[in-house]
């Protein structure tokens, strides 16, 4: 029985070692969207309007991508237990890979709600991006 109980002490602390480094928290205020990576990866950043204490908080995305569409979900705060000590937005850079020159539709969903945009690559490379909404999910 001895054995039985040093691994069941063993297993419970090995599992104890695998557990999120984080605490997850509703996403309370607007995202804010902003040009990331202008050339290939291409990339956007997301950032919320509200300021936490710790800049290494970050935005947990969903990102789904098909031919010349992304959806990215908005779902919660991922809040480090470890706190880098200076108040800041919560953050998360969205990668939108290697694209060609095209259209690309873009929907943000936050709290249930879909925000909508375009993301344009241009044959010389350059970018721009079309977004607009007055709430929710706005451009920086």
């Amino acid at each position: 029985m001895n054995k039985v109980h040093c691994l069941l002490v063993i297993f419970g602390l090995l599992l104890a070692s695998c557990t999120q480094e984080f605490e997850k928290t509703d996403i309370d205020s607007e995202i804010l969207l902003s040009l990331g990576k202008t050339d290939p990866p291409y990339s956007l950043i997301a950032e919320t309007d509200s300021i936490y204490p710790c800049f290494n908080f970050r935005i947990a995305t969903r990102v789904r991508s098909g031919p010349n569409n992304f959806i990215v979900s908005f779902r919660h705060i991922e809040e480090e237990l470890t706190c880098e000590d200076s108040p800041a937005p919560a953050s998360v850079e969205i990668t939108l890979g290697f694209l060609v020159a095209d259209q690309y539709d873009m929907e943000f969903r936050l709290d249930g709600n879909a925000y909508t945009g375009v993301y344009e690559v241009f044959a010389d490379g350059t970018v721009d991006f079309r977004f607009t909404s007055p709430a929710g999910v706005r451009l920086r």
